[in-house]
């Protein structure tokens, strides 16, 4: 560990301060900044890359970016897709932290999205600009011959099912205790009715993830793709990027979706403030807040009240949880397979949305913005062209939850 951070050192003087003051020098001919993408999380490295590019669309930013990416990487294959469109060189690095040491540094340096605001769309970069990562025409065939070859219905249309559980976690830190993360988790079998439902209707349903927990082998046109041999970093981007939907339980999987344009209905998903209303095409039914011990079910006033909305730096979210003597419930099988059975009539509508849907939505965010954290989390200007929560939850619960 010494001698690494000795060998950095050198690196540093060597290679990052020459170059700091190479890009001063010849800032009037061109302008270059240095930055990084946090890697390690496939969630934030595709949202973070997409906001970028975003950002230099819509900024005219006149600016020559050169990047590294954090180790250890989530996904490799997608920094070859982004590649093609962002210059990735890791010995940049020594340069981005020798351009700390002078007074100017901020001018030339870019920090990715999660460090300035998180995995949110405040300024509109994405929802107001159109997909900039493309598969090439041979990534497209490929993909294409894998639905076929895995598909048991004559179909083309395809959903990615992403489920968190948590067997990932266990199997690559068996030393944590997980099961203060429970609040994100739910149970495969309560998903069995929209499965059946869904390849009903001639849908190939593709569950993903790289370690699961059970599997239902009896379903025609069900594929476990996280337990089969087949599954590749391609494939991982590809599918969620391609398919007519997900559905998801919020995870960093999904921002694949987000980033390609992809609707998804989002069902047993904690906290509200996971909320990404910058993908107008999304429907959300989040998992029910209760008082501990009268089973009381609480409004999204008192949710609000209570601190859990969301998280905070200085306490872990169940800890907030156990503080106010509150507990959750999962969404029900009924409650998942109708709230995607509203997304599917959205796209059928083409996101048209009815008078009542307007109001019901209008006032399911005049409470939510009461909310402390609302204007760091969310940017609603354009409503009702936004991603909100699901009518099927708002029907189902409004003479308690809108108040």
């Amino acid at each position: 560990m010494f001698l690494r951070k000795i060998i950095k050192g050198i690196l540093i003087v060597s290679i990052g301060f020459p170059m700091s003051i190479f890009v001063r020098i010849i800032k009037p001919i061109v302008f270059i900044r240095f930055g990084f993408f946090y890697g390690t999380r496939i969630g934030h490295f595709s949202f973070d890359v997409e906001y970028y590019l975003g950002e230099i669309e819509k900024e005219n930013i006149n600016s020559f970016d050169i990047f590294f990416v954090s180790k250890p990487v989530a996904n490799n294959y997608f920094i070859k897709l982004i590649s093609r469109k962002v210059l990735i060189f890791e010995p940049i690095k020594f340069a981005f932290y020798a351009n700390k040491y002078f007074p100017n540094y901020k001018e030339y340096e870019y920090l990715p999205a999660v460090v300035e605001n998180g995995v949110r769309d405040l300024k509109g970069y994405i929802k107001n600009t159109s997909k900039h990562l493309h598969f090439s025409n041979e990534e497209d065939v490929k993909g294409q011959q894998f639905i076929d070859s895995i598909s048991t219905l004559n179909t083309k249309k395809f959903v990615c099912l992403n489920i968190r559980d948590s067997a990932y976690l266990k199997s690559k830190y068996p030393e944590h205790d997980w099961s203060r993360g429970d609040y994100r988790f739910s149970d495969l079998n309560s998903y069995k009715k929209t499965i059946e439902y869904l390849t009903s209707q001639n849908y190939l349903v593709i569950r993903m993830g790289q370690i699961t927990e059970g599997s239902f082998s009896e379903i025609k046109g069900f594929y476990d793709y996280s337990k089969s041999k087949n599954k590749s970093e391609f494939l991982d981007i590809w599918l969620m990027a391609n398919c007519n939907f997900a559905i998801s339980t919020s995870s960093g999987l999904d921002s694949i979706c987000n980033i390609f344009r992809r609707p998804i209905a989002f069902v047993n998903s904690l906290p509200l403030s996971h909320i990404p209303e910058w993908n107008p095409k999304i429907v959300l039914t989040p998992k029910t807040i209760l008082e501990r011990n009268t089973n009381r079910k609480l409004s999204l006033s008192e949710v609000i009240k209570k601190d859990l909305v969301g998280y905070r730096d200085d306490t872990d979210y169940i800890d907030i949880f156990d503080k106010q003597n509150c507990t959750y419930v999962n969404n029900k099988e009924d409650e998942i397979l109708e709230t995607v059975k509203e997304l599917i009539e959205n796209i059928d509508a083409d996101w048209s949305r009815s008078k009542k849907t307007t109001e019901d939505q209008a006032q399911f965010w005049s409470i939510f913005q009461k909310w402390e954290g609302f204007d760091k989390n969310f940017n609603i200007n354009d409503f009702p062209e936004v991603g909100s929560i699901s009518n099927t939850y708002i029907d189902k619960n409004r003479d308690w939850f809108l108040k």
